[in-house]
């Protein structure tokens, strides 16, 4: 599906399967978050876009994504193909699932691709157990009983 027009609808943007092309800077309504599922990509055009919040799984193709919560869980992976994620100074990770199932002794990349911190980045509701640290190529969570899961 193209959208190559303004668009003022009200709400998330979710794409479920198939590909989203944003073809216009207008084809994003102000405001809206993104959800890009597991089988989903969203292609945004060599454009930039701000979005409240991204969730999911996807792929983010070609542009600038600028968010303040980034949301993933430990079952999929984001991949961002030829695309750059800015996460907003402030801008919150969450992380969701059962991170009881993962092995503690493996490395698990969550987001593949371009992150830039531009700023503080805060990980809510993840618990005491959890460290931060960030570098230029983006942010790696790390569980203090060895599970290391890295967002790059």
């Amino acid at each position: 599906l193209r959208l190559d027009n303004a668009n003022t609808y009200k709400g998330p943007t979710t794409v479920e399967g198939g590909t989203l092309y944003l073809d216009s800077v207008e084809s994003l309504p102000a405001g809206s978050a993104l959800v890009v599922d597991n089988a989903a990509t969203l292609a945004l055009q060599k454009n930039s876009f701000t979005t409240p919040s991204l969730t999911g799984g996807g792929t983010v193709k070609n542009g600038t994504l600028v968010t303040s919560a980034l949301n993933l869980t430990t079952d999929s992976r984001m991949m961002l193909d030829g695309a750059e994620l800015h996460l907003a100074d402030g801008a919150a990770v969450t992380l969701t699932g059962d991170l009881s199932a993962l092995d503690k002794t493996q490395k698990y990349a969550l987001v593949s691709g371009s992150i830039v911190c531009e700023g503080a980045v805060t990980l809510p509701a993840l618990g005491d157990h959890w460290k931060i640290s960030l570098k230029s190529d983006g942010v790696t969570l790390k569980q203090e009983q060895g599970l290391v899961l890295v967002v790059h």
